[in-house]
């Protein structure tokens, strides 16, 4: 994440590729990851949803 928040701060293009059920899945992820009992059906690791959802967050902050 270390990089990327670098590439943000100076503005560089960044192009991340999703596939459809990932980002459907991550939506789920969003209103239940205080629910210890997800278990996520389209990934192998819920650290994805997690590094989805930080990318989403940065680039708010850039935005703003």
């Amino acid at each position: 994440m270390g990089e990327l928040k670098k590439a943000i701060e100076q503005q560089k293009m960044i192009y991340v590729f999703i596939q459809k059920d990932v980002l459907v899945e991550n939506r789920i992820y969003l209103k239940n990851k205080d629910d210890a009992h997800f278990l996520p059906t389209v990934v192998d690791d819920i650290r994805i949803y997690q590094f989805i959802d930080d990318l989403r967050l940065s680039r708010k902050e850039a935005l703003q």
